[in-house]
């Protein structure tokens, strides 16, 4: 038993069914995001991504959150500047479009990706801070691209932008966010 896999799992179910969409954590180790905690809401058709599936940087949401904590030079050096990998027809293939589409997403505060890295469907994502603001992970939220068109994007990013600060803002002296994510 551990008490905060149970508080995590419980927020995220919870956050699942408020906004009725696939709700994860996931966290950067090394070039790649990894998933590492998901509940799933219950649509007819679903994509398939469990804890430990690894998603590219430049094609989902959690990744651009994750370039964007890193400088100008290192995404550069990270992702490159020639032809990006293409995984469908709304994939951000050119370095100059991803960094657009980043700063953007840093004055909005979450990160979307519609249809960028699977078909049919679209995510956003917010960052996770540890106390003094350091990026340690995303909360997620996916689902089918038809159900999440603009509109709904953008509502849902405001939903998953709140419960992230909620995440990151947990009082030091109970649970620090850390912790919660099982990283002490």
């Amino acid at each position: 038993y551990e008490p905060n896999f149970t508080l995590r799992r419980s927020y995220l179910r919870k956050l699942t069914t408020e906004i009725k969409e696939t709700v994860s954590l996931s966290v950067p180790i090394g070039t790649k995001l990894v998933y590492f905690d998901r509940i799933e809401f219950h649509w007819p058709m679903q994509l398939n991504l469990e804890a430990g599936d690894h998603l590219p940087l430049h094609a989902s949401a959690s990744g651009k959150l994750y370039l964007s904590t890193l400088s100008l030079n290192e995404r550069r050096k990270l992702v490159g500047t020639s032809s990006l990998e293409r995984f469908t027809a709304a994939t951000l293939t050119r370095f100059e479009d991803l960094e657009t589409n980043i700063q953007a997403s840093l004055e909005q505060g979450f990160f979307t990706a519609k249809e960028e890295a699977f078909s049919g469907m679209s995510s956003v994502a917010a960052p996770l801070r540890a106390p003094g603001g350091l990026v340690i992970g995303a909360m997620v939220a996916t689902g089918n691209a038809s159900q999440l068109q603009d509109k709904k994007l953008i509502e849902c990013g405001e939903v998953v932008k709140r419960a992230a600060d909620f995440l990151s803002q947990m009082s030091p002296n109970t649970r620090t966010l850390e912790s919660l994510l099982g990283q002490n």
